[in-house]
């Protein structure tokens, strides 16, 4: 899910990592390596709580700068659901530089 340029310059720290989660846009804290989602600490704890995602592989910014050339992000599943509607995430949004499902492209972007 995420760009593979956008992802070098946040873990080489050319560009600060913001969550991809929350509309406050906190700063990252964590990696999900399932989702390809940084996620600030709310976020993350809500993640981890969550039963949908509690299984998920989290990696610590601090880990992820360490293990830069090593880092490979396969998401477990084939496309990753909307959070408010569970509909396949099929749409890219320029403006919010994020994937959305077909009623959120069509409500929220």
């Amino acid at each position: 899910l995420l760009d593979e340029v956008a992802l070098k310059r946040k873990v080489e720290g050319e560009e600060k990592a913001k969550c991809d989660e929350c509309v406050r846009e906190d700063p990252a804290e964590v990696l999900c390596m399932d989702c390809a989602m940084f996620l600030c600490s709310k976020c993350h704890g809500h993640h981890k709580d969550s039963k949908q995602y509690q299984n998920h592989s989290m990696l610590p910014l601090g880990e992820l700068k360490s293990k830069k050339e090593t880092i490979t992000i396969k998401p477990k599943a084939k496309n990753a659901l909307c959070q408010k509607h569970e509909l396949e995430l099929n749409f890219y949004c320029e403006t919010c530089d994020q994937l959305v499902c077909q009623y959120c492209i069509m409500k929220d972007h």
